[in-house]
């Protein structure tokens, strides 16, 4: 298993630095983070953690694969150096002289179970892993999602909160 830093995560280390502003952190989930780790402000959260989220990675390379958030800017020289596109890019188009060849797994934009489903059985450049797990209400989403990138094997859990 591979974990990787999200926008989520960047909030979360930008509100400590104070970067993003108290009103600009609940917006994006600050106060459920808080209520997560059972404190009412951010210094209040274990070091422990802080230190795990600051560790992750923005991208993994493997063999086959570039897993990341979001994704990657194919339109800069460089879209490896932009930590910023990898946390909150929506649309990319893959260039796959950039990624040597390798299909990039990400999440980040809700996508329907049946469209990664698709995208996995044809080996597709581009395997979104996000089905909207929180999007219970829309068609095809509610769904966490797995991908073993040995095996291509897909595992789906619906939201059963």
């Amino acid at each position: 298993m591979h974990c990787l830093r999200g926008n989520h995560e960047q909030y979360l280390l930008d509100g400590l630095k104070a970067s993003l502003d108290k009103e600009a952190f609940d917006a994006r989930g600050g106060k459920e983070t808080l209520e997560s780790f059972g404190v009412k402000s951010i210094d209040k959260i274990p070091q422990k953690y802080l230190e795990f989220i600051q560790a992750l990675p923005f991208f993994i390379e493997l063999e086959k694969y570039l897993l990341v958030h979001a994704g990657l800017d194919f339109a800069l020289d460089d879209p490896y150096a932009d930590n910023f596109s990898m946390l909150n890019i929506r649309e990319m188009q893959i260039d796959m002289d950039k990624t040597g060849g390798r299909s990039i797994v990400h999440g980040h934009v809700p996508t329907p179970v049946a469209e990664i489903v698709a995208a996995v059985k044809k080996h597709s450049s581009d395997i979104c892993v996000d089905a909207g797990c929180v999007y219970t209400d829309r068609e095809g989403m509610g769904h966490l999602v797995a991908l073993d990138l040995e095996t291509g094997e897909l595992y789906l859990q619906e939201n059963i909160e």
